[in-house]
């Protein structure tokens, strides 16, 4: 009977609102986390109370956005599946816009 209360206290606590609103705010920051990221690095100024401030720079906001942004590829940097690997680059750029036309006159004839 001892261990059934005790392991009725556990369950009290473990199952008390601050713990599971803890991990509820726990797992939305991970589910999150890369748009919170991208949050923060927007900020340009911060104010503290009595009238501390911090501030980034325009160069520096500029060097962190361009470390985030995503380069497009090129035709050439693009796989195709079911392409030879033995194809030079070229060949590949030709089958690539070859694919591309006839996927674009498919398209248009339906």
């Amino acid at each position: 009977m001892e261990t059934a209360r005790l392991v009725l206290e556990y369950l009290k606590v473990l199952l008390s609102p601050p713990i599971i609103a803890g991990i509820i705010g726990l797992v939305i920051l991970i589910l999150f986390r890369e748009d919170i990221k991208a949050l923060i690095l927007r900020i340009a100024k911060i104010r503290f109370p009595g009238g501390a401030e911090l501030s980034t720079s325009q160069s520096e906001r500029q060097i962190n956005e361009e470390k985030f942004e995503q380069k497009p590829l090129s035709a050439a940097e693009v796989p195709l599946p079911g392409l030879p690997s033995d194809l030079t680059p070229q060949q590949q750029v030709k089958l690539t816009v070859y694919n591309g036309a006839s996927l674009a006159f498919d398209v248009n004839l339906t």
